[in-house]
């Protein structure tokens, strides 16, 4: 089953729509959202038939006393995406830190997008030497040129590797590959530095600009805009035009 889930309009007008009123709740209640420990955002969402994590649908339903949240579900939106299997050879799972890369690839392959999003900022930090994020933080601030050079020295081997899972196993409609191409669609430049027109336009696009940057919003889900995964949000825009230029450098020098 999918990682992230979304109501089938059937579902909302037959089960949803009598469960709350009897709890009288309107649409986008406090009270709903409090019970099921969600945002109102999340809420909004979940009525608007909108992918949103399935821990919090299961609760948004259970809140409402729908045990059977599966009835809930708009199952013409589950495993739709890939027809034919996807075969991954050893060979592609190189790494020049003797990193193994099989974790992802797993993720990746049951379509588990957040756990795969959430390996790959590990590997991302592990492939800059930091256990995390906050290394980054020099006497309390954060020090954009250190995490450059971090950056600067992934090998290309790696960063290849976790992009080619990403691309591979969603058919290219994920990786930081899928992301440079929109950023340079949008006027963007790849040279490392941050460009903010450019990155409003490259963060509308994929997704991210509309729930202001909230991770918690992220669509984990194939019907999420194209480029909407990896997420990489250190440092801001600076983070992924310093991956994108890591990329072209890697991609020159093959």
């Amino acid at each position: 089953m999918s990682n992230s889930l979304k109501a089938s309009q059937q579902a909302l007008d037959d089960l949803v729509d009598p469960a709350r009123r009897l709890k009288r709740w309107n649409k986008h209640d406090d009270k709903w959202a409090t019970k099921a420990d969600i945002s109102l955002k999340t809420l909004q969402r979940f009525w608007d038939r909108r992918p949103i994590r399935r821990a919090n649908f299961i609760s948004i339903c259970r809140a409402i006393d729908l045990e059977d949240w599966k009835a809930i579900v708009d199952s013409s939106s589950e495993n739709q995406f890939f027809k034919k299997p996807i075969l991954i050879a050893k060979y592609d799972l190189r790494s020049d830190r003797e990193i193994d890369y099989t974790q992802l690839k797993n993720a990746l392959k049951e379509q588990n997008w957040s756990e795969a999003d959430r390996i790959t900022r590990l590997f991302l930090l592990q492939l800059c030497w930091r256990n995390s994020a906050s290394e980054w933080m020099v006497n309390g601030r954060w020090n954009e040129e250190k995490f450059k050079q971090d950056v600067d020295q992934i090998p290309c081997i790696d960063l290849h590797t976790i992009d080619h899972l990403w691309t591979t196993y969603s058919d290219d409609h994920f990786g930081f590959s899928s992301q440079k191409r929109i950023y340079l669609e949008v006027g963007g430049r790849v040279d490392g530095e941050f460009y903010e027109t450019a990155w409003d336009k490259f963060a509308f696009k994929i997704g991210w600009r509309q729930i202001s940057y909230d991770y918690d919003q992220m669509i984990f889900d194939v019907s999420a805009p194209k480029g909407h995964l990896p997420v990489c949000l250190w440092f801001g825009g600076l983070c992924f035009s310093r991956i994108a230029l890591r990329l072209e450098e890697c991609r020159r020098a093959a």
